[in-house]
């Protein structure tokens, strides 16, 4: 039985057979039939939905058989990634988690959205989420080389997962008052000279302070009243504590700091987006199901009409006209 080092704790296994974390004789060897164990909870809560009418039971139970199936099939292509120990490999992976969080944000979480919002989703993903990556991967965890797949890819998937929440919670806040009537204090401010980043700059912060506050909070417990699941995991995998709370503190930390950043660059882009550059709030580029019945598709094709409508008219038109807009708090002054 070969030795290799996990969690910079010496742990017999053999790494060739793709057996990860390796196997212990003290650790007991879970099969289908435990996790059918433990799925009892799941039908105490579809069972007391049918008796109390919460027409959650379907949901739940398609959710579980989802959870099942989606994390079996990635427990087959980490093995794969794992063992094969390929840079190229590692990027392709990497390169997939960031697209399916972009579309998961964008399409899944988000009840309204604007135009290219998946695009500045995926941009501001990709780059806070892989460089945190790296850089917690190479320089906190010590790995050489920094796309380690053991190291790399977990902390990709964490902080893509934290990013999701957070922008999903900060770009809703802004689509919400943009897109109904709340929307008033901001035309008011442009109405009186101010600049669509002064006018939106309490948005932001806003957006940017709600985003934010789960991973605070999440901090603020960890350790006193939960025990987190990276520290709980890398226990059971027969890790030392102390080396699995030093793990535990800097996947937090990462996480913590890759979420805030990739808030801030979608809040940002949205506001780019829905207040364009004549400092006209645009509400016809936030998407959403209507009352209605109305489709997406629909919506977008008719932005796009609207679009060209107006292309048409500043091409037919004396000019462009001046966006330049002297800063509101230099003109009061």
């Amino acid at each position: 039985m070969d030795v290799y080092v996990l969690f910079n704790t010496t742990v017999p296994g053999n790494p060739e057979n793709g057996t990860y974390p390796p196997e212990d004789p003290n650790t007991p060897l879970l099969t289908n039939f435990n996790v059918l164990l433990a799925s009892i909870s799941l039908l105490l809560n579809a069972i007391l939905s049918l008796s109390l009418n919460l027409r959650l039971s379907t949901p739940l139970l398609v959710a579980a058989l989802r959870c099942f199936v989606q994390l079996s099939l990635l427990g087959v292509i980490l093995k794969t990634v794992f063992t094969s120990q390929n840079p190229w490999t590692v990027s392709a992976m990497g390169g997939a988690l960031v697209i399916l969080g972009a579309w998961e944000a964008t399409w899944n979480r988000s009840k309204r959205r604007f135009e290219g919002m998946f695009w500045s989703t995926l941009l501001s993903m990709g780059l806070t989420c892989v460089i945190c990556a790296s850089l917690a991967s190479r320089w906190a965890m010590g790995s050489t080389p920094w796309w380690s797949p053991e190291r790399f890819i977990p902390v990709l998937g964490m902080s893509l997962g934290n990013a999701i929440a957070g922008i999903s919670v900060g770009v809703g806040y802004v689509l919400n008052v943009l897109g109904t009537a709340e929307r008033e204090k901001v035309e008011m401010s442009l109405a009186f000279g101010a600049t669509r980043w002064e006018a939106t700059r309490p948005l932001l912060r806003e957006a940017i302070r709600l985003a934010t506050l789960p991973s605070i909070t999440q901090m603020s417990v960890m350790g006193l009243i939960s025990i987190p699941g990276t520290m709980t995991g890398t226990i059971l995998g027969g890790a030392d504590v102390d080396q699995a709370v030093k793990y535990q503190l800097v996947l937090i930390f990462v996480i913590s700091g890759c979420t805030g950043v990739a808030t801030v660059m979608a809040v940002w882009a949205c506001l780019a987006v829905v207040v364009d550059e004549r400092h006209r709030v645009r509400p016809e580029r936030i998407y959403g199901k209507a009352k209605n019945g109305e489709s997406l598709w629909s919506k977008w094709r008719k932005s796009l009409a609207a679009k060209k409508a107006a292309r048409e008219e500043a091409t037919n038109g004396s000019g462009p006209e001046n966006t330049e807009r002297e800063p509101l708090l230099s003109r009061v002054n």
